[in-house]
């Protein structure tokens, strides 16, 4: 038979339940706009398993895709009083080979008057994987935060390195191996551990890379592979790292952190060897697991044990690899020159406020929290620490204002240097009690 039902506000769409009785099964069919499908294609009806969103039939991108928007899908499948959560999935094509994508865009109403732009693929986009269910409500604390479970990294604040690598093992060499001191003053940006950073309250690792051929390594200092670099100063391997990042995440009291991992600057006569290796180079990540999202919810990540997102340049990303993400960001840094005051929260406030993009949630917000020159980089740092990063409060605030999102990451050079007090580490996670109160009742 054929029974038409209608939802509950009067703006609903009609849907249409079709029963088709047999001798061996009954099958349930719904034809409205939005449904879930699992990995072989089968329609997902449960509440809490997760499915790949299908609009009008077809797949959703992520790009624009939002907490707000996943939200708004559920309700269109009757489940409006129940949570949301979603991430990005497969690259489009490793599912469904040429089939046609439909990315859907809404205004402030979600889903009322919506078009779907036709497109042949998603691009580098993933594909919307959307559950609908209760709030992860379970995971304990999130990087000490209480409350945050439930919130997406778009939603969350890290503190950050900025070159991590560049220093965290040891002075840095040019590539004649020699260690000159004006390389010192004006490329290292590092002189702890990424362990002491950890301990610190770091969750965010910057890296620029470049990499080493088998026969370029040797001797006590170069390895072969990807190497950590700043310009033409050179640091230890990235396996080095991750090996370290993996230690430390795979400790007990470290297992409700979650970490953030991002690769942008690089030797480009390097590229094609670096994009090359990436994958195999993860690999010595076994005490966590990489985040197949670029957008987790937090609690998820965290009950999954999909601690360490990671976010790669486009220039060297290599395509169709799940858990390496294309890097999306919005910095501020400039050149700026210093010789003895750190930067007013206004200067940063302006820049983002002033880029079109700072609204766009799937835009990674970074605030770059160093100078570029007129001392050593270390004698800049000393400047913009300690006291400095209650204005960091202050640009959280004013973004949230603009654009009802907060900065993701806040990225230092010399992490602790004149912070004697962990005011870093207070700081963020000041910020982040304001966005659980801020921002955790949307999934709710």
């Amino acid at each position: 038979g054929i029974n038409a039902e209608y939802g509950e506000n009067s703006d609903h769409k009609m849907m249409l339940v079709f029963v088709v009785l047999s001798a061996a099964s009954l099958q349930l069919v719904v034809c409205a706009d939005f449904s879930l499908i699992d990995e072989v294609g089968r329609r997902v009806f449960e509440k809490e398993k997760e499915g790949i969103l299908l609009y009008r039939g077809r797949m959703v991108c992520d790009t624009g895709f939002s907490y707000q928007s996943a939200r708004a899908a559920c309700r269109e499948l009757g489940q409006q009083r129940e949570g949301a959560r979603w991430r990005s999935g497969l690259q489009f094509g490793s599912l469904q080979q040429c089939k046609t994508v439909e990315r859907v865009e809404c205004g402030a109403s979600h889903w009322t008057g919506c078009t779907a732009i036709r497109r042949d693929n998603c691009g580098n986009a993933g594909v919307v994987v959307l559950t609908c269910g209760p709030a992860v409500t379970d995971c304990g604390l999130v990087n000490g935060v209480d409350g945050a479970c439930n919130l997406h990294l778009s939603q969350f604040t890290l503190a950050g390195a900025h070159n991590t690598g560049a220093g965290s093992f040891g002075s840095l060499r040019l590539g004649s191996g020699t260690s000159p001191p004006w390389l010192e003053c004006f490329y290292r940006n590092q002189d702890i551990s990424i362990t002491a950073m950890l301990n610190l309250g770091v969750r965010y690792l910057d890296m620029d890379v470049s990499y080493v051929t088998e026969e370029e390594s040797g001797g006590d200092y170069w390895e072969t592979g990807i190497v950590l670099i700043h310009n033409m100063g050179y640091s230890r391997s990235l396996q080095k790292a991750l090996l370290e990042i993996d230690d430390w995440m795979g400790k007990v009291e470290n297992r409700n952190e979650v970490i953030a991992l991002r690769m942008k600057d690089h030797k480009e006569d390097r590229r094609k060897h670096i994009s090359e290796a990436l994958e195999e180079e993860f690999k010595v990540i076994t005490r966590t697991k990489l985040n197949p999202s670029p957008n987790p919810v937090l609690g998820d990540a965290i009950k999954r044990n999909e601690r360490l997102i990671v976010f790669i340049n486009e220039d060297f990303w290599p395509e169709n690899k799940p858990d390496l993400h294309p890097l999306r960001m919005i910095s501020t840094w400039r050149p700026r020159l210093i010789s003895h005051s750190c930067f007013t929260a206004e200067e940063h406030i302006n820049i983002l406020r002033e880029d079109s993009r700072t609204s766009l949630e799937y835009m990674q917000v970074e605030v770059a929290w160093f100078h570029s020159y007129g001392l050593c980089l270390k004698d800049m740092a000393r400047i913009c620490s300690g006291e400095q990063f209650a204005k960091w409060r202050l640009i959280n605030d004013a973004v949230h204002a603009m654009e009802q999102r907060p900065v993701n990451y806040f990225s230092v050079d010399y992490v602790g240097l004149g912070d004697e007090i962990g005011a870093m580490k207070s700081v963020v996670a000041d910020i982040n009690r304001d966005n659980v109160l801020r921002y955790g009742a949307l999934g709710e």
